[in-house]
């Protein structure tokens, strides 16, 4: 059943806009020059309106309940003009010949309207089966790039783990700032998210810090496949800034920022100790790697992170669909 709606559909994709108009227009044509065809055929005047019940249906099937009742009206006016007596007038000298042209013309404007939603609950039956298919499809790939990412953070962190309580901490840490990501992919149903809602979400569990600053820049958004790296990438520099950096040395600061450079999105972590002490880990491990990939190495986009004496500086750069709205 629902291989004949698919042809029926794809059919009908087919006839859309002008396609459509002319499938439509061809089939009353048709309809019209065979009524004197059969009448010539039968030696006799068959009813005036036999070919064009048919023709109501498909033109409704086709192009919709309006054209279809545009097609009733073209039908009566046909009719009474060539096929009912007296012919080639408009005038009406029976009772019979009145109520033919009302009957058709109620019947001819049910049959349109009913045509014209079945073929609108075919399109609604169809679009939600596409629905379906693609939230199934997206919904694999997203479970799929997620399962990767937690086993690449498990091989990472069971690299550096010390031991089994070390591994579980630094393990459900990472899954935790995951989590998050996820969350806010979730609440914006898989949907671009606004770039302050990003950052607010991951660094949620360090706030309220006074040394952690956020100086909130244009109102743009993050790519949702961006979402889970960036989230990541801004838990790990924060996570960092507390054990080794300047949320950790006082005084010390982290600025996070952003602007709009051309086409792109460019946005700046900034860790500094103001007394000059080295505050930043030396030794590159996976915190490093998720950084560098936060941005998953797409075309256009770049990651900068520098190790410097005083503090850590982070810069991510994606291209800007556009502007969130206001």
């Amino acid at each position: 059943m629902v291989s004949h709606l698919d042809r029926l559909h794809r059919l009908l994709l087919l006839l859309r806009g002008r396609g459509g108009a002319v499938a439509s227009a061809l089939i009353f044509l048709i309809a019209t020059l065979l009524k004197p065809l059969l009448d010539v055929t039968a030696n006799d005047h068959l009813p005036p309106f036999i070919t064009y019940y048919p023709a109501i249906v498909l033109v409704s099937l086709v192009s919709g309940m309006q054209t279809g009742v545009w097609a009733v009206a073209a039908a009566v006016a046909i009719s009474a003009y060539f096929w009912i007596f007296p012919y080639y007038t408009f005038e009406t000298q029976t009772i019979s010949a009145l109520l033919s042209i009302i009957v058709f013309a109620v019947f001819g404007i049910l049959i349109a309207a009913t045509v014209g939603l079945t073929r609108d609950l075919l399109q609604e039956h169809v679009d939600h089966a596409e629905e379906r298919m693609r939230v199934a499809r997206e919904t694999v790939h997203r479970t799929k790039n997620l399962l990767s990412v937690v086993q690449a953070i498990s091989r990472k962190v069971a690299r550096q783990a010390s031991s089994l309580a070390d591994y579980n901490e630094r393990f459900s840490q990472r899954l935790s700032a995951l989590g998050t990501a996820q969350d806010v992919l979730i609440r914006t149903k898989w949907e671009d998210v606004l770039l302050d809602h990003v950052i607010e979400s991951a660094l949620a569990p360090f706030l309220p810090n006074p040394a952690l600053i956020l100086t909130p820049g244009p109102r743009v958004t993050v790519p949702a496949h961006f979402v889970s790296g960036l989230s990541l990438a801004l838990y790990e520099l924060a996570t960092n800034a507390m054990k080794y950096g300047c949320l950790l040395v006082r005084p010390g600061s982290v600025t996070i920022t952003w602007r709009i450079s051309g086409e792109f999105v460019i946005l700046y972590w900034v860790e500094v100790a103001t007394n000059g002490a080295k505050t930043a880990e030396t030794k590159a491990g996976f915190g490093s790697f998720l950084i560098q990939h936060a941005l998953n190495n797409a075309t256009a986009t770049g990651v900068r992170h520098e190790l410097t004496d005083t503090g850590v500086q982070a810069e991510f750069r994606w291209p800007l669909k556009s502007a969130a709205p206001t």
